[in-house]
């Protein structure tokens, strides 16, 4: 019997205690949001890009209506981003390089090949 109660891993927590653990998880919660946005944005503008480079767009008008405001949408994520960078560099979280990697990759070499097609194609009309 006292084999069964050693055995268990059964604690005793304080509500403080508990109340870490919850703000914990959901700050890994937050984060793990966070990771995944910024996933789905690389990967949109991953399948764009060959398309904008290789200038294989059909119709150019109907690409710009849907790359215009993408490209704002991303424009106005990048600082949220950048936001939550900057508070996982001060708690020393290591997520903090990569999502600055992922900022870098978005801002360096995915967003200006869309901004030159924008404006490139937007003298033409």
């Amino acid at each position: 019997m006292s084999e069964e109660l050693e055995n268990k891993d059964d604690f005793v927590k304080f509500d403080d205690e508990v109340s870490d653990d919850k703000k914990k998880s959901g700050i890994e919660d937050e984060i793990s949001k966070i990771f995944k946005s910024a996933d789905s944005l690389i990967e949109i503008l991953e399948k764009i890009a060959p398309q904008i480079n290789s200038d294989k767009v059909v119709n150019p008008e109907a690409f710009l209506k849907i790359i215009k405001p993408l490209c704002i949408s991303v424009e106005n994520t990048l600082p949220m981003l950048m936001e939550c960078q900057d508070n996982l560099e001060y708690l020393k979280d290591d997520n903090s390089f990569v999502l600055r990697q992922k900022i870098a990759h978005i801002e360096d070499d995915l967003l200006p090949p869309i901004i030159e097609y924008i404006r490139a194609h937007d003298k033409k009309d």
